[in-house]
């Protein structure tokens, strides 16, 4: 079937059979976060961890090529098969049939066999197809939030590929398949937001303050006390 013998190739963190929308965020203190800020930038939103996990933002895994569960052919053919489904209408018994009809040395049912099953059995073989997929669908869901150790990575300033350990990252993830799905926030939501220079933290005090009651904040105060300039939160730590 052309399946993957490991998910560990590439400079990519992960392969995806579908493309899902995610949006990442990490749990670092600011004492760790140089090397990150260094690669992302200096200006920052921050949340309230009640906020994340309420919008089932969570802590991804981190998996090595010895992580139990991922290093074996099973997973890899877990995959990869969405992929090798849609040619056959997502019908795993009709997939399974073509793999052995292709390995030539064991009968295969053919699309006629199918048909001639009492109607019992259909409806059997349709709730387990329907089941498979369910639970196909919900593993490549769950697999959304996982990614490796360590690997390569192109270094956003250098552009240089280098080797980088994602674990220190500390990373949490919204992910999802619907194209149309919104991750939103309101103001009491937010803890800090970070930016470089007094100009900037007064322009951006300026603009909240004029929409202070779309975003239903009454007392000014609190709009300048989630501000502040990355230095001044750095130099403190």
């Amino acid at each position: 079937m052309g399946y993957r013998k490991s998910i560990f190739y590439g400079h990519d963190a992960i392969k995806y059979i579908q493309i899902p929308l995610i949006v990442c965020f990490c749990d670092l203190p600011l004492c760790m976060s140089q090397d990150h800020r260094n690669q992302y930038g200096e200006y920052a939103i921050a949340m309230t961890k009640q906020w994340g996990m309420m919008n089932k933002v969570t802590p991804i895994r981190y998996i090595h090529e010895n992580s139990p569960g991922f290093e074996g052919e099973t997973y890899n053919k877990m995959l990869d098969l969405p992929s090798h489904l849609i040619e056959h209408d997502n019908n795993i018994f009709h997939l399974l049939a073509y793999i052995l009809k292709e390995r030539g040395n064991i009968k295969a049912p053919s699309e006629e066999d199918f048909e001639k099953l009492p109607e019992g059995m259909k409806n059997v073989l349709e709730m387990a197809n329907l089941e498979f997929n369910r639970v196909l669908s919900h593993w490549h869901e769950v697999m959304n939030y996982v990614r490796k150790y360590e690997g390569d990575w192109v270094d956003r300033v250098s552009g240089n590929i280098t080797h980088r350990i994602f674990y220190e990252e500390r990373e949490w993830r919204a992910a999802t398949n619907e194209k149309d799905a919104k991750l939103t926030f309101t103001f009491r939501d937010i803890t800090h937001l970070i930016v470089n220079t007094e100009k900037e933290r007064n322009i951006l005090g300026d603009q909240i303050i004029k929409r202070s009651r779309d975003l239903e904040v009454e007392d000014e105060k609190i709009i300048w006390s989630k501000i502040h300039i990355g230095e001044d939160l750095y130099g403190d730590i």
